[in-house]
C-alpha cells in the first residue's frame, strides 16, 4: 500500500477485530476519536462501510472512513458528531 499522509497524522482510540464490532460500537466513541476496524475479507469491510454511510443518512450521528495502511482490510473511522 502507498504512504497517506492523512492516515499517518490520526492517532488510533481504538482497535478492534471484525467480530467484535456493531452498530453500538460506533455510538461509545467520541467525537474525534478514531476507531480501528480489521476485516478477514474486503466483502465484509464494505458491507461494514456501507453501515456507517446509512447511520450517517440519519443524521444523528456523523463518521468519515478512511481505509487504513495497517493490514490489507483495515478501515479507519472517524467519528464527527
Amino acid at each position: 500500500m502507498g504512504y497517506n499522509p492523512m492516515v499517518a497524522s490520526i492517532s488510533v482510540s481504538h482497535r478492534v477485530k471484525e467480530g467484535e464490532v456493531n452498530e453500538q460500537t460506533l455510538r461509545t466513541i467520541d467525537v474525534a476519536d478514531v476507531l480501528c476496524i480489521s476485516f478477514r475479507a474486503e466483502k465484509n469491510m464494505a458491507r461494514y462501510r456501507r453501515l456507517v454511510y446509512s447511520i450517517n443518512k440519519q443524521a444523528e450521528f456523523r463518521y468519515r472512513t478512511i481505509r487504513g495502511d495497517g493490514g490489507m482490510w483495515e478501515l479507519l473511522i472517524l467519528r464527527l458528531k
